[in-house]
Parts: C-alpha cells; sequence; structure tokens
C-alpha cells in the first residue's frame, strides 16, 4: 500500500499574503454626480437661497427710450429659500473580541476590515437615499411614462427608438427648465441593458460612433453598457451615470436576497451649471439638487481609509465587561432637492 501523504501534513496551510473576496465593487454614483457644499457647526440647519428665473428672462415691454420720457422699469421677484438639516447616520460594529483578533489567522486585520464594511454599509445607505430623491417623480416638474414618449413603447422592446424618445424629451426638459439644457442622466443599469439591445442603438452606434459598419448591427449583437454610455453622451452632449449598485433586503443572517437600488426611473437633469459669480465669494449655480456635508470633530477621523466627511474611531470594552473592540463610523449630511424644474424623470421604461 502506498504511503497517503495528506496524513503527513494534517493541518492545512493558510497563505497569509492573499485574500479571496465576494465583496462587490459597488459604484456608487449619487454622492459622485451631486454637487456638494460643506458645513461648519452650528449650521448643520437652515437654508439655501434659491433665486428666481423671472428675474431673469427679460421682458415684454418695450425698451426703446424716447427723448424726455423716463426710463421704463422692471420689478425682481424675490427670491425663495430651500431648507436643509444635516442628519446623523453611523453604525457601529458588535464587537471585536482582543482574544479572537490575536489568535485569527485572517491576513488583514480586524479593525480595519469592519471599519471598511461599516462605512460600506453607510454608503450604500447614502446611495439608496439618493436614488429615493432622484427617482421620486414627484420631486420634479416634468415627468412622463415610457410608452407615452414620442413612439410609444418601452425600452425592453427590441424595436423601441430610444434615441428618438429621448431627443424629444430633452425638449420637453429645456422647456419646463427656462432654456437650461440638462447635464446629466442616470440610467440604471437594467435600462442601459435594454437600450444597447434595440436596433436603434446598435444601429447609431455602429454607424455614427464606433465608425465603421460592421457586424454588430448585422449580428444583432446588442451594446454593453459602457457603449450605451459613450453614445447617448456622444450625441446629447450629457454626463450618462449608470447605477448598478445592489443592496441588500433581508437582514444579516436570514436567507439572502438582494435588489438594484436604481430601479425602473431614469432621471434627466442640470446639475452645477454655472450660473455667474458675484464678486470673490458668491458663486451662483444651476442646480436641481445638492449635497451637504457637515464637518465635525466627533469622533476620530482617518482610520480604514475613510475620506472627511465620515469620522470613525474604535471604542474599547474593558476587560471585566468584555475585553473588545467595538469600530464605528458616522458621518452627517443631507440630499437636499434644490429646483424641481431642473429634474425630470422617465418611468416604467421596462
Amino acid at each position: 500500500m502506498p504511503i497517503n501523504y495528506s496524513n503527513l501534513r494534517p493541518v492545512d496551510p493558510v497563505l497569509t499574503g492573499f485574500m479571496a473576496s465576494l465583496a462587490p465593487d459597488p459604484v456608487l454614483i449619487g454622492r459622485a454626480l451631486t454637487p456638494r457644499v460643506s458645513i461648519d457647526n452650528p449650521d448643520f440647519i437652515g437654508k439655501v437661497w434659491l433665486d428666481t428665473h423671472e428675474s431673469f428672462m427679460g421682458t415684454p415691454q418695450a425698451l426703446e427710450l424716447q427723448p424726455g420720457v423716463p426710463m421704463p422699469t422692471m420689478a425682481s421677484k424675490d427670491p425663495s429659500t430651500v431648507s436643509y438639516e444635516c442628519v446623523p447616520y453611523g453604525l457601529a460594529s458588535k464587537g471585536i473580541p482582543k482574544r479572537a483578533a490575536a489568535r485569527s489567522q485572517l491576513p488583514e486585520d480586524l479593525v480595519q476590515r469592519e471599519l471598511r464594511m461599516l462605512r460600506n454599509a453607510l454608503l450604500i445607505a447614502e446611495e439608496i437615499r439618493y436614488a429615493t430623491l432622484y427617482q421620486t417623480s414627484g420631486n420634479w416638474t416634468t415627468t412622463s411614462a415610457c410608452n407615452a414618449l414620442s413612439g410609444g413603447a418601452k425600452w425592453s422592446s427590441l424595436t423601441s427608438t430610444p434615441l428618438i424618445y429621448l431627443h424629444g424629451y430633452i425638449g420637453t426638459f429645456v422647456e419646463a427648465a427656462h432654456g437650461a439644457m440638462p447635464t446629466d442622466l442616470i440610467l440604471p443599469y437594467a435600462e442601459a441593458r435594454a437600450i444597447g439591445a434595440t436596433a436603434d442603438a446598435r444601429g447609431f452606434y455602429v454607424a455614427n460612433v464606433s465608425g465603421t459598419e460592421t457586424s454588430a448591427v448585422q449580428a444583432g449583437r446588442p451594446l454593453g453598457v459602457d457603449r450605451v454610455a459613450e453614445m447617448l453622451a456622444s450625441e446629447f452632449g450629457i454626463k450618462v451615470h449608470i447605477g448598478r449598485a445592489r443592496k441588500n433586503t433581508a437582514n444579516l443572517g436570514q436567507s439572502h436576497s438582494e435588489s438594484y437600488i436604481w430601479t425602473d426611473t431614469v432621471w434627466m437633469g442640470t446639475l452645477n451649471a454655472d450660473a455667474g459669480v458675484d464678486g470673490r465669494s458668491v458663486r451662483t449655480i444651476r442646480s436641481a439638487a445638492l449635497g451637504i456635508d457637515e464637518r465635525s470633530l466627533i469622533g476620530e477621523g482617518g482610520l480604514g481609509g475613510l475620506d472627511t466627511s465620515f469620522s470613525a474611531g474604535v471604542d474599547e470594552i474593558a476587560p471585566s465587561q468584555g475585553d473588545a473592540w467595538v469600530p464605528y463610523v458616522q458621518h452627517c449630511a443631507d440630499e437636499l432637492k434644490l429646483a424641481a424644474d431642473l429634474g425630470a424623470t422617465i418611468t416604467d421604461c421596462l
């Protein structure tokens, strides 16, 4: 009988310089695309000025001056305000027993791992809030069901014409936005895939973006989402953001279930378009939405690769009370709709 060599090595080795992971790359877009300002305490609550469009669209009265006649006059309309309040959000670990940490063979510091996990949970929660902000049709002046647009078919139909839909809808948006052009398009991942499968998108991309009349259209192969974003950005002069992050829909410990954060609604609007500068200190922008971060000295910063808008720390439990480390992460922010006229949604696209 040959020797069973596995019996000579009863303990399996553990690679100490490598660890595989199923942790997703969420590609969160809400915080990245929304213009942001930071405020200091105690200004966690307050108001943002919103100037009117009516005062800056001219007047129908005759402006030709007549000898001896006073100049015509024009009264401006008062600006309004939008209220904000930075809300504190935070999450703590259930705790890492120090003895278990000392005995761990995991090739990563357990506290740093917990901090990354906690921060990721807060970022996903924030992405959900941004999806709610942008995809709630009641927040915006202009909205339409997809099959109510020119062409009358949802984008999940291979014969639909999404470029024609968007071309017409941009015109509708510009009228509602008082002449402002849209700067950004939020396209959920499933909608981007559906657009890429239509003959309308494939034919346009091959003829006008790739510059070759090759097999993509002839074979009916769909475009990838990156190609769809490239095509729409090129044609409409707009930044395209693909929302493909997913979220847990069940509490940890239960049977795992998940879903997309950005659902069946497309958002189009104007974000952070410069309108003017007053002197050296006041910047006026056209923007449908605004993100506000409260700078705070609460907690210890700089742990776990956290940026300046998040604070983090580690509480230490005494040996008599459990002898553990408890990492935590927190931040304080608000996601604010500024101008309903500068946003639009397309619903029920699939």
